[in-house]
């Protein structure tokens, strides 16, 4: 479910595949995006463990 309301304080995130961390998304900004920028911003660990 996404959100309509930009004041409402809704957080959408995207779950990135690689160390399985929920990123919170911009306004209007799509997974691709989010998870672009997660990965360039060097905090993604593969060797986080797994979320079971």
């Amino acid at each position: 479910m996404i959100c309509t309301r930009e004041d409402a304080g809704c957080r959408t995130v995207a779950v990135c595949e690689i160390c399985l961390e929920s990123i919170e998304k911009e306004a209007r900004e799509d997974d691709d995006t989010t998870l672009h920028r997660h990965v360039k911003s060097r905090t993604c660990d593969a060797s986080k463990p797994r979320k079971t």
